[in-house]
């Protein structure tokens, strides 16, 4: 969704910001997709009115879109974008080889006449539908299926990080926290110190050794004994981040491209996770 601004030529046009619809579908909607979006207008299971002015109106229709997705490898074209007044974003008609149609969330930077696929192990594209774990770590992402099955619930279309919007319980943490680190064992980019034994004083000191080793952009994670003697040294180096065994996210592990950890913190994280 782009963002219109004006000029401000009024008071009113100084602070007005608005969406911007060209490009949408300015016809009706898919009709064998929609059904009508009936009220109580304003009435209770017995029939009599509890809220008055409630009735009349416009008519409304509620277009039903696929959230499961689970037509498998059958590609399908983006026939057009479309507004939809029961949710905050936009959705996309998408037609299979098939002759059949379906509804999808629109999510940002898809435009008519694209390809898409549903299915695992598919092309990492905008639109696409696939597995999480066929996905690379850093990709952004939009409408997540929690339970198997369920259909995509959590985050709409507009394709941020997810992980670093939504809160997730003990359970979920520990997975994805297991799972970004065997991803950084796989690339080689996790690394094993012996613990620090000596306190180091000086930036320049522990720069060089951060160089030596090819870990400049990385997050080094401690037990607090190990902490205490090299947090004064690193905490002016650019893209290094410091932290214990009990305060690093899986936000903190997809941020930097290297992961340190030391003999103890290793020890400590086994009985955590095993």
């Amino acid at each position: 969704m782009a963002l219109k601004t004006f000029k401000p030529y009024t008071k009113s046009t100084r602070g007005t910001i608005l969406v911007d619809r060209a490009g949408l579908w300015k016809g009706k909607p898919f009709k064998s997709l929609v059904s009508p979006k009936n009220s109580m207008k304003g009435r209770n299971n017995n029939g009599h009115i509890t809220s008055i002015n409630r009735a009349g109106g416009h008519k409304k229709m509620y277009r039903h879109v696929d959230f499961y997705r689970k037509k498998f490898d059958m590609p399908a074209t983006v026939e057009r974008i479309e507004y939809d007044p029961n949710r905050s974003c936009y959705i996309m008609l998408v037609k299979f080889e098939d002759n059949s149609h379906s509804y999808y969330l629109a999510p940002q930077k898809i435009k008519v006449g694209d390809k898409i696929e549903n299915g695992a192990k598919k092309e990492i594209k905008v639109g696409n539908c696939m597995p999480l774990q066929d996905i690379p770590v850093g990709i952004n992402i939009h409408n997540i299926e929690i339970q198997p099955g369920g259909g995509g619930i959590a985050h709409g279309p507009k394709g941020e990080l997810s992980y670093k919007k939504r809160k997730l319980n003990k359970s979920e943490k520990k997975n994805s926290i297991a799972s970004l680190i065997s991803e950084k064992i796989k690339s080689k980019n996790l690394l094993v110190f012996n613990d620090f034994t000596n306190e180091i004083k000086k930036t320049k000191e522990m720069s060089m050794i951060l160089k030596k080793f090819e870990i400049l952009n990385s997050l080094i994670i401690l037990d607090k004994a190990s902490k205490i003697k090299i947090e004064k040294s690193i905490r002016n180096i650019p893209n290094v981040k410091v932290t214990d065994i009990n305060h690093f996210s899986a936000f903190d592990i997809v941020k930097f491209k290297k992961v340190v950890f030391t003999e103890s913190s290793v020890k400590e994280l086994e009985k955590r996770y095993s």
